[in-house]
């Protein structure tokens, strides 16, 4: 619905530009596992840009499926492998 009244389309091409694009992360402690809805989704332990701002805004949260706090995961994630610029540096 959301996406629907920012003008998106259902059927647009896969990683094409859109008005918005909305993931859902986490729900709680929940694990869902029925195509297409996963969750958690495995880009927050994949992606840093995914994993790090996660992390800053909830460093305690622990992801359900590993049982460890998001920060614990930022921590040790390979941070030279994916680095981050932040928007201020850019603009």
């Amino acid at each position: 619905i959301i996406h629907a009244m920012a003008g998106r389309q259902r059927g647009e091409e896969k990683f094409s530009s859109r008005p918005l694009d909305i993931d859902l992360l986490l729900y709680g402690n929940q694990v869902i596992d029925s195509p297409p809805l996963r969750i958690p989704r495995a880009d927050i332990l994949e992606y840093a840009f995914v994993l790090r701002p996660l992390a800053e805004l909830a460093p305690e949260l622990v992801h359900p499926l590993t049982g460890r706090k998001l920060a614990d995961h930022w921590r040790e994630f390979d941070q030279a492998s994916q680095p981050l610029t932040p928007v201020a540096d850019i603009l």
